[in-house]
């Protein structure tokens, strides 16, 4: 946790965030000292300071946990939120994505709309505007283009809290405009002496696999503490996790649609006025997805506290999550335009078919090791040093199988749109839609893709009179110097038939897959017999041209230098409690990428490299008054950055070279990309009526300068890249461009007892949280070359809510918890506004039943997804059509927790 953010224990320390503008600082400040100035020198009377009086109920579980998220934001520096683990030592839910979805304004991107919660998206912000943090220290990515943490490969074992911050000070790290999730990891000093758990859970999933038989899900995780040596100096804590998800997921894609005037095809264009248009689905696409994820992870921490001047800690850490994903798909495709029955029913005379097979053996790692000390230098002042090593990797080993049918009448097929969320389609011959013999192998690859950052953090930082429990004026100060390396490489092997190879002479896969009740069944391809069939008949394929170009067109190194100085000011008052601070930030990088010579090349490259400096200076201050010894008004402004990806500054894909048309479409990276720049502006009022009750209400400001966005342009270049002669060049790339606001207001209301009901009524609780957004956003550059502006953030909802209802009598327990997330947009389209792609908004339900048998041993029951929600990627003037939608099924979980 940052220090300035709980500021309690010295060697929790957190780099956060800087500041607004001069006016906002200056009005922080001078509420600072007009409050302080206001205030006496002694303490006031026990009667207007004294906390509020609680009953001396002794609580547990889910109420325990949500006591202490209560009391963390009640004593934060800054305006934050966050959920603690229970008094089992398990966060009660079982990821800590799924926990931190329930925060207020947190909402999260599902791993490919299939898997876990990976990805925070914070006030609107997507994740790649905001940063995770273990114990202060920012880790590198399991990814292999965004910069933020997988959620998903970290265990909620390894968190004894975890607080989101919304606001920032000069000693937090700087890259974050939404906000920053800090993980503190488990104490072996958060138990007298020796303290150890277990959580097995067995799972059900009610999607099970269909190419393999399923095999049991479920989750094993333990940890154990103790201290030990002279006056329990010595402390040691270990935990372990592993967690196995086998499921299936079907996916069904219509990729996209065509509009039609008096029965007359259009082509997309920005000017377009879709009303009125009759509209025709393009291709039909049913996908299944068999996975098998795996999650295993071992962490451990040896520590030392004297009681007095002097904490070490040595911690270390490991976490592997690994995806084994088999994909099935075929797929129906117009050829030529619809005959137009009306406006949402019509006929395609012919068409063409596809049945592929992938497979996607995905493994993410993520280790690290932290030696971190605290020694006391006097009574009010203390040095903290930490230095971190960690290292993200990612490989994905991909396997690929492509036949299609040519075109044919007898693939020509009727469609109705209807209410339903799938059109209908009626095949004219399904026999030659399902008969192997139709098909004929396009290609088969192999692509190894890698992905692996490399950080050194070091951290030096100063406090005097500075922590939760100083009184006057205090001051703290440090640096950090972060070092990091990221490598791409893709690797690629296609081979392509020399001739005629039909999937029937191969032969397909025995398993049966039957999606839909009104369509074929799936016509499904054996990788395992292809690959037979061409290790027998080595002669009957050819490498393809494009391997080299491919496997050395997107690889990138990217090398970053950052430092930071800042200093900060705090005053800690009966009532009131203000930080003022400024953080100076260099950034240096140099960015290595590859090109073809010339642009058409397949086999000759050149190395480009980029190198770039800047500085940044980032003010913030903080301020914190207690009307009342239960109501608090938070007022805060800030400075922050928010970097780019890694695939924005460093990856280029193959350009397309038309030398007989001249023309030239390429996408490319831009290593001099600036970071965002965002001012913050935050109000937050807070009433704690008691230890287990929270209203409060908050509003916030942000505007974001420097936009990133990827836009197209198009110009005339003579000879570019090698080449020779006037040549048309499109160019795709990410650019800094406009600037972007976003304003909101978060609601939270949490009563975990109801002591105004009547008997067992009385046991009723309740959670409650609403973000709604205001954004205004950046332009994005039509094919046309106008301008529009982009309809919302990227993964980011104006609306989303949580609410939970809570019931505790005796040794039950209970949480019904319903989650709603407001539409998102996930792309932009260039050519008309009817192909922006968004998921649906979506409301989810889950329940958790709970007996205690004792302290030490607790029984659960749990149900995920019990509505069977699907996410719905949608496109259309009204995202009124569906282009994917994703069936995960509900889940069931059986689990024993226990104490000693």
């Amino acid at each position: 946790m940052a220090a300035s953010a709980t500021a309690g224990h010295p060697m929790s320390r957190l780099c956060t965030r800087p500041c607004p503008r001069r006016c906002l600082l200056a009005l922080c400040v001078s509420a600072s000292l007009g409050a302080h100035a206001a205030e006496p020198a002694v303490a006031a009377p026990a009667s207007d300071t004294a906390p509020v009086q609680l009953d001396a109920v002794q609580v547990s579980g889910q109420h325990l946990s949500i006591r202490q998220a209560i009391g963390a934001k009640r004593e934060a520096a800054v305006v934050s939120d966050g959920v603690a683990a229970d008094d089992i030592g398990s966060i009660p839910d079982f990821g800590l994505g799924e926990a931190l979805q329930r925060v207020s304004g947190v909402s999260m991107v599902v791993n490919n709309g299939r898997g876990e919660a990976q990805f925070m998206s914070l006030r609107g912000f997507n994740p790649d505007y905001n940063n995770v943090l273990i114990d202060g220290v920012a880790l590198p990515s399991t990814e292999t283009s965004r910069r933020v943490q997988s959620l998903d490969v970290i265990p909620a074992s390894l968190a004894q809290q975890v607080d989101i911050y919304k606001t920032f000070n000069a000693d937090m790290d700087s890259n974050a405009i939404g906000g920053i999730a800090a993980l503190r990891t488990r104490s072996a000093f958060d138990h007298d002496g020796r303290f150890a758990t277990v959580r097995a859970n067995l799972a059900d999933w009610e999607n099970r696999r269909h190419l393999q038989g399923s095999t049991p899900s479920g989750q094993v995780q333990g940890s154990f503490s103790d201290t030990f040596g002279p006056d329990q100096r010595f402390g040691v804590v270990l935990s372990g996790d592993y967690f196995r998800r086998d499921s299936s997921s079907l996916n069904t894609a219509i990729d996209s649609y065509s509009y039609y005037a008096n029965g007359v095809r259009q082509n997309l264009t920005p000017g377009l006025d879709p009303d009125g248009l009759a509209i025709a689905p393009d291709r039909f696409r049913p996908l299944s997805y068999d996975n098998l994820r795996q999650r295993r992870s071992m962490s451990g921490k040896l520590e030392y506290d004297d009681g007095q001047d002097l904490k070490l800690a040595f911690s270390a850490g490991t976490f592997e999550h690994s995806n084994d994903e088999q994909r099935r798909s075929q797929w129906i495709n117009r050829v030529g335009n619809a005959t137009i029955t009306d406006g949402d029913r019509g006929r395609y005379a012919q068409g063409s078919a596809q049945v592929d097979a992938n497979r996607f053996d995905q493994t993410r790692t993520l280790r690290y090791a932290q030696l971190g000390g605290s020694f006391r230098l006097n009574p009010e002042g203390h040095v903290d040093v930490v230095l971190n090593r960690a290292t993200g990797k990612y490989q994905q080993d991909t396997r690929e199988d492509v036949f299609s049918a040519a075109a044919s009448a007898r693939l020509g097929f009727a469609y109705a749109l209807g209410d339903a969320a799938r059109p209908r389609i009626a095949l004219n011959d399904p026999g030659y839609y399902g008969n192997a013999a139709n098909y004929t192998q396009q290609y088969f690859l192999t692509r190894v893709e890698k992905s692996s950052t490399d950080t050194t953090t070091f951290k030096l930082d100063y406090s005097q009179n500075a922590d939760a429990d100083a009184r006057g004026w205090g001051m703290r100060t440090g640096l950090q110097y972060r070092d990091l390396q990221q490598r791409y490489n893709l690797d690629e092997v296609r081979r392509n038939p020399a001739g005629r190879v039909s999937l029937a002479t191969i032969g397909t896969d025995d398993a049966r897959l039957c999606p839909y009740a009104d369509f074929s069944c799936l016509l499904l391809v054996d990788p395992a017999r292809v690959a037979a069939f061409a290790a027998a008949s080595p002669g009957a394929y050819v490498l393809a041209n494009t391997n080299a170009r491919n496997s050395a067109i997107s690889d990138f190194g990217i090398d970053e230098r950052n430092g930071a100085a800042y200093v900060m000011g705090t005053w800690h008052g009966e009532r009131t409690l203000a930080t003022v601070g400024l953080r100076n930030e260099y950034l240096q990088r140099a960015v290595r990428s590859a090109l073809p010579q010339p642009l058409n090349s397949t086999s000759n490259y050149v190395q480009q490299s980029a190198d770039s400096d800047r500085r940044f200076l980032l003010p913030s201050a903080n301020v914190a008054w207690d009307i009342t010894p239960a109501l608090k008004l938070r007022m805060a402004g800030s400075r922050t950055i928010g970097l780019p990806t890694y695939a924005d500054i460093g990856q280029n894909s193959s350009p397309v070279v038309d030398v007989t048309g001249l023309t030239i479409n390429r996408s490319i990276a831009n290593p001099l990309l600036r970071p965002r720049r965002a001012d913050n502006l935050d109000l937050s009022l807070e009433w704690y009526p008691d230890r287990d009750s929270q209203l409060s209400l908050a509003l916030f400001h942000k505007r974001i300068g420097d936009e990133i966005v990827r836009l197209t342009s198009t110009d005339t270049q003579r000879d570019p890249g090698g080449l020779v002669g006037g040549y048309q060049v499109t160019t795709t790339q990410a650019i800094n461009t406009g600037a972007a606001q976003v304003q909101g207001i978060e609601l939270t209301a949490i009563d975990t007892r109801f002591d105004f009901l009547p008997g067992a009524w009385s046991n009723l609780g309740a959670m409650f949280n609403a973000t709604l957004l205001d954004p205004r956003t950046a332009d994005v550059q039509m094919a046309d070359g106008t301008r529009r502006a982009l309809p919302g953030l990227m993964e980011s909802p104006k609306r989303s809510a949580n609410a939970s209802l809570l019931y505790d009598i005796g040794r039950f327990s209970a949480r019904v918890s319903a989650n709603y997330t407001g539409q998102q947009l996930l792309s932009a389209a260039t050519d008309n506004r009817v192909n922006d792609r968004y998921y649906d908004a979506i409301t989810s339900y889950d329940a958790q039943l709970a007996w205690s048998f004792s302290k030490q041993l607790r029984l659960t029951v749990q149900g995920r997804n019990l509505s069977n929600a699907r996410l719905t990627r949608v496109i259309g003037a009204d995202q009124q059509l569906l282009r994917e939608q994703l069936d995960n099924g509900r889940a069931y979980y059986l689990g024993v927790d226990y104490a000693f």
